[in-house]
């Protein structure tokens, strides 16, 4: 490929990618967090030098797990605030064995585990059960909407046995 057909590969290229994020932006408005999972890659990454909205979603940087905002701030403004900063943002929660991401608590009703979501139950708030049950490194799904985890309430959470 030769220097123009380079140049003009990537403008096509740089298009797309903002026509892309401007459709799945528009259809973000409506969508539900299943199909919100289903379009993840069309999100931006979060950038700390940004005006947030609540309702906005990014990528978390280190995992690109969607992330949605909680309450509406200037990035550039509050250094100091970030989408790691307790009920700014919150994640959104894997729809299906497939796209279970891993388990994080959570921090008030806007983010519980509700019926139908899916988790990994792994890193530092895995432990063993009061039932003896093992969660670590299973694929889970509350069986009832709640804000406990797997140790604090086990009887909410069940394994999924994915074939």
């Amino acid at each position: 490929m030769n220097n123009l057909d380079e140049k003009r590969f990537l403008d096509w290229a740089r298009k797309m990618r903002a026509e892309i994020e401007s459709l799945t932006y528009e259809k973000a408005k409506t969508a539900t967090d299943v199909e919100i999972v289903e379009m993840l890659y069309g999100f931006k990454v979060y950038d700390q030098n940004n005006e947030f909205k609540v309702g906005d979603i990014y990528r978390e940087p280190e995992t690109d797990r969607p992330i949605r905002c909680a309450i509406a701030y200037n990035g550039a403004e509050h250094a100091d605030w970030t989408y790691k900063t307790p009920t700014l943002f919150f994640y959104l929660h894997g729809v299906s064995p497939e796209t279970a991401f891993p388990y994080t608590p959570a921090t008030n009703a806007v983010d519980m585990w509700k019926v139908g979501e899916y988790c990994t139950y792994t890193g530092e708030y895995a432990t063993f059960d009061s039932f003896g049950e093992d969660f670590r490194d299973k694929i889970i799904t509350p069986v009832a909407d709640t804000v406990y985890s797997p140790d604090v309430r086990p009887t909410d959470w069940k394994i999924v046995e994915v074939e």
